[in-house]
């Protein structure tokens, strides 16, 4: 995997991470891993100025989901190891109204257990690696039939253009002459002459 593409699953992985961490706007997580992918596969082909298949946006999506999967489990993890007070006291008072059943479930699927830990992490990377599959894959596909060029970076385009423009000379060129050779020989059959009928 090359520098570019790196930097920008980093980019779109970091993306997710903030977004989604952010208490206000966390609960469209999806939305956000999501345009993520879209983040990253924009990044990639801004970067290498080329068109991105739809299957390269897919991956390139994937990847930046199991970045970004892995910076908010550690992110979660870290929350919750250092307040766990905070956590214990939420549960209290969800107890009140949720089933014991239910409060087991949550209780186990806790990162302050190993159990808890190897779970959360693996429901946090099948999350962000689907959604932000999923973006990549869209967004390279909308913009699949949109390619640009970086010529400075291309001296063989740089060349063809340059034959075209001689080409396009050269033929306007040939067509002026054409015109003016059609104008002089129709002036001289205008001054000449006819000759007269012999009688």
């Amino acid at each position: 995997m090359n520098k570019n593409k790196l930097i920008a699953i980093l980019i779109g992985g970091l993306f997710m991470l903030i977004f989604t961490a952010i208490p206000l706007i966390k609960m469209c997580c999806c939305l956000w891993i999501l345009l993520g992918g879209v983040i990253t596969v924009y990044w990639y082909g801004d970067t290498i100025k080329t068109r991105i298949l739809p299957k390269d946006g897919a991956l390139l999506g994937l990847w930046a989901g199991l970045t970004g999967g892995v910076l908010f489990s550690i992110y979660d993890t870290i929350g919750q190891l250092f307040a766990p007070s905070n956590v214990m006291e939420s549960l209290e008072m969800l107890s009140d109204y949720v089933p014991s059943e239910v409060m087991n479930v949550i209780e186990q699927s806790l990162v302050t257990t190993p159990a808890g830990l190897v779970t959360s992490v693996l429901s946090n990377m099948i999350q962000y690696a689907i959604f932000g599959t999923l973006g990549g894959l869209l967004f390279a596909a909308y913009m699949r039939n949109r390619k640009t060029l970086n010529i400075d970076k291309d001296p063989k385009w740089k060349e063809q253009i340059k034959e075209i423009v001689k080409e396009a000379i050269k033929e306007e060129k040939a067509e002026k002459e054409n015109k003016l050779a059609n104008d002089i020989m129709q002036e001289d059959d205008i001054i000449e002459p006819k000759p007269e009928p012999e009688e």
